[in-house]
């Protein structure tokens, strides 16, 4: 879901995962900024970035530029890719081009500690459908 506050002139679109029909598992991602293992978090920033930008096409923006605040929200450009596959004929390669230049990267922590690292087997739990979707293997 997606919950609209005015603040000030501009409006805060936040996702809330909070929703009886979903399953409970899945309920508690948003209940807590930066809370939980390692599979929160990686779910946590696939609603982020991935379910940001579903939301802001499905409220009928078109963004050309996404900024991008620290790495949380770095799974919205892979999205992008995919959507971008899918939309049209567009390659894997042409797909990374548009998206490498319609992303902006601000990061405020450039420390080892203010980056998340998933492991391998995380990531193939959670991107091996997007992986074949896209047509890539796992290395790519």
């Amino acid at each position: 879901q997606v919950w609209r506050a005015q603040v000030g002139r501009l409006p805060l679109y936040l996702l809330d995962t909070n929703l009886p029909e979903n399953p409970r598992e899945l309920q508690d991602i948003t209940d807590q900024l930066y809370g939980g293992d390692h599979e929160n978090r990686i779910r946590q920033e696939m609603v982020l970035g991935m379910g940001g930008l579903r939301a802001l096409f499905a409220m009928g923006m078109q963004p050309v530029v996404c900024h991008m605040n620290e790495g949380h929200s770095a799974f919205q450009a892979l999205e992008r890719i995919r959507l971008l596959m899918k939309e049209g004929s567009t390659s894997f390669a042409e797909a990374l081009e548009v998206a490498r230049a319609g992303a902006v990267f601000t990061t405020h922590t450039p420390v080892p500690a203010g980056f998340d690292l998933f492991s391998p087997e995380l990531m193939d739990k959670y991107f091996q459908d997007y992986v074949r979707e896209v047509g890539l293997s796992r290395e790519e």
